[in-house]
């Protein structure tokens, strides 16, 4: 089993920086704005095959909100499934009323709980230490996040308690629930895992990070990423939405399948979910549209919605449209079975004796048109990407096939590459005559 670490403590003592840290990477939002946190979020650590999950936690705070309550549950689940629990405290506030009540919490765990004292950004701090030996914990390392001091001190201490296991390296398919605010992606994400473990919320914008959860299905590993809602930029109205919208765009970027989530209102697709799937048109993402709140629609309204779709997104080449209830659970095992079906086949590589093949059947069913009584002459093909797929067809005055020949050898490939909801991008090369210049 993966060994993981959760970080705990009270709002704003620099738990993200430390998880960015330890992980490697900038996936968790830090502000100084309180309770930014609200979800678990999970990272990888490597190290000379020692591997390691960090789980960022929200901050533990006595608090009547419903949502916060929510968020205290999840930073308890997470203590529940650590190894090791870093308690984090900030040496420059000094102890707290807060940090008596977290040593409450974490008192039968007292053997896997390491005290961090972060802050300590200069010598003089060092001195107010002593406070916190009160709360009882053996364990205590000193460290500032910010200037990375004594981060490998405690990296080290960690790798002694890890048994060295041989892995094999498996498949891991990383998926994103994509939409507007408020479409309930939430929701759909806890009914595909079957256990509350996003927050939900009838407020618009309650996910406001990329929340990361894995489902382990037949060796592979599925990273099923929550994220918050798209807006459009008159609707952005502070620093925290921007830079959740920022994250949104890179966790499409790093996806293999995306869940674009819809809401369909009034038979008609509105202008920000074409931005929305531009985004995802952009980073060559294998697509499945889902209509959510179906749960009232008649057979005959859900295909004059599937036509709408089908007629507005061709670019994606759709074959499959789901309509589901995330919040009545309708639909949602038809979903997850063609997400397991299709990552089978993510990634697929094709020769190019194989792409070659597809190009001479295209030409010999429908011949490219002349130009200038000559005719046009697509020669070979090669496929340089496969995210998004991207083929180069090379050819005599292929600069002139017009945009309707175009479109026939596009559909061609798809059909003959059984890319039904991936993006293939074609791109024309013309063969340079040697001769010409001499």
């Amino acid at each position: 089993m993966t060994f993981k670490i959760s970080l705990i403590g009270r709002e704003n003592v620099g738990k993200s920086t430390l998880f960015n840290i330890l992980t490697k990477n900038k996936d968790a939002l830090t502000d100084n704005t309180p309770g930014l946190t609200r979800d678990r979020k999970y990272g990888y650590h490597i190290n000379k095959k020692k591997k390691i999950i960090f789980i960022d936690t929200a901050g533990i705070k006595k608090t009547k909100k419903i949502i916060n309550i929510k968020a205290i549950k999840n930073t308890k689940k997470a203590i529940l499934e650590s190894k090791i629990i870093f308690f984090i405290v900030n040496i420059q506030e000094g102890l707290t009323w807060e940090d008596y009540e977290i040593s409450n919490i974490l008192n039968k765990f007292r053997n896997k709980t390491y005290l961090i004292i972060n802050k300590v950004d200069n010598k003089n701090l060092k001195k107010k230490k002593i406070e916190f030996y009160n709360l009882g914990f053996k364990n205590i390392f000193l460290i500032s996040s910010i200037h990375k001091n004594g981060i490998n001190i405690l990296l080290k201490n960690i790798y002694k308690k890890i048994k060295n296991k041989k892995e094999k390296k498996k498949k891991n398919i990383y998926i994103s629930i994509i939409g507007k605010p408020n479409v309930g992606k939430s929701t759909l994400g806890n009914k595909i895992l079957k256990k509350k473990q996003f927050i939900t919320d009838n407020s618009s914008g309650t996910t406001r990070d990329s929340i990361s959860i894995i489902i382990k299905k037949k060796k592979i590993k599925y990273f099923l990423t929550d994220t918050a809602g798209i807006c459009k930029k008159k609707n952005i109205k502070n620093k925290i939405t921007m830079l959740s919208i920022l994250k949104s765009f890179n966790t499409i970027k790093k996806s293999n399948i995306v869940i674009f989530l819809l809401d369909i209102k009034k038979n008609r697709i509105c202008n920000q979910d074409f931005f929305i799937a531009k985004k995802i048109l952009k980073y060559g993402n294998f697509v499945l549209i889902v209509i959510n709140k179906s749960d009232k629609f008649s057979e005959k309204f859900k295909k004059k919605i599937k036509k709408i779709i089908f007629k507005k997104f061709k670019f994606f080449n759709l074959s499959k449209l789901f309509f589901i209830s995330a919040l009545y659970n309708q639909g949602i095992e038809k979903l997850l079975k063609n997400i397991f079906f299709f990552s089978n086949i993510l990634n697929k590589k094709f020769s190019s004796k194989f792409l070659n093949k597809i190009l001479k059947k295209a030409i010999t069913k429908h011949q490219p048109p002349i130009h200038k009584n000559i005719r046009i002459k697509p020669k070979y093909v090669n496929l340089i990407n496969i995210k998004p797929y991207t083929i180069i067809i090379h050819g005599n005055k292929i600069s002139k096939l017009p945009i309707s020949y175009k479109n026939y050898l596009k559909f061609y490939f798809q059909k003959k590459m059984k890319l039904n909801n991936y993006i293939l991008k074609i791109f024309y090369r013309e063969n340079k005559n040697p001769y010409k210049n001499n």
